[in-house]
């Protein structure tokens, strides 16, 4: 968006079911509740963005299967600061009538407004890495990462990793560089956004791994951080070491006592 601006988009929702539906359109703020990119909606409009939307209708009815579109109109004022604006355009069903307990479970569905307001400078760093971590041993060669990163711009933007494992011996037999590419996440500014379960490295062979993770924040910018781990089986060695530790106690042990009935037959 820019200043002294009018936009128009449109929205279109449509009735799945076999019943006219009045529907109401409503604004509502929403905020990032976690590092796991959850949402909490609030009814305070403090976001700057939902004073600038007019909707042409806010309450209608759609007939069954059919679908309306509705026209927002985004008149933005002469002066605005650079950053991000979001907000949240609800469609909830207008119910009628009343329960005889009074308790009623209602749905409604809705879209995310993402705004920009200002070009950011593309030399200016937009991201950083807080956390990139994983076990400095591991046993089986599926290795899981955790990685954190932080928004430190002024608008919001979508993080895209990719972490590669890069073997430092490579005579090792099969050891080959891998790469895994993780889930895109939306990054707003001053939260950060986690990765763990979705990050893992698997089927390495054992050797000693730079672990890379390379985080695009789009214009070709990328930020980069990096770990080391070591793979070994340790629990395939203990096994083989205490099954030749046994096997060899019981050589010992049948030597002693052959010459044990040597020394009794003499």
């Amino acid at each position: 968006l820019s200043p002294d601006k009018t936009y128009t988009h449109e929205v279109t929702v449509e009735n799945l079911t076999d019943k006219p539906l009045p529907l109401r359109a409503t604004l509502n703020d929403f905020l990032t509740a976690d590092e796991e990119g959850g949402y909490v909606f609030e009814d305070t409009k403090t976001n700057p963005l939902l004073s600038w939307i007019t909707l042409n209708e806010t309450e209608f009815i759609i007939n069954p299967k059919e679908k309306k579109t509705l026209q927002m109109i985004i008149k933005t004022p002469k002066s605005i600061s650079l950053g991000g604006y979001y907000g949240i355009l609800f469609f909830e069903p207008v119910v009628q009538g009343s329960t005889p307990n009074g308790a009623r479970v209602s749905s409604k569905v809705g879209v995310l407004m993402l705004a920009n307001v200002g070009v950011p400078d593309p030399n200016t760093q937009k991201a950083e890495i807080l956390e990139f971590k994983t076990p400095p041993l591991d046993s089986d060669g599926d290795i899981f990462t955790e990685l954190r990163v932080k928004n430190i711009s002024l608008n919001f933007f979508t993080a895209k990793p990719i972490i590669t494992a890069k073997p430092l011996i490579t005579f090792t037999p099969g050891a080959t560089e891998k790469e895994v590419i993780l889930e895109d996440k939306i990054i707003f500014p001053s939260k950060v956004r986690r990765w763990t379960n979705e990050s893992a490295i698997q089927n390495l062979s054992p050797n000693i791994y730079v672990l890379q993770v390379a985080v695009s924040t789009g214009n070709g910018q990328i930020v980069t951080k990096e770990t080391y781990i070591v793979t070994f089986p340790v629990l395939k060695v203990s096994l083989m070491l205490v099954i030749v530790g046994i096997i060899s106690f019981f050589i010992v042990k049948r030597k002693r006592l052959k010459q044990a009935l040597m020394a009794l037959v003499r």
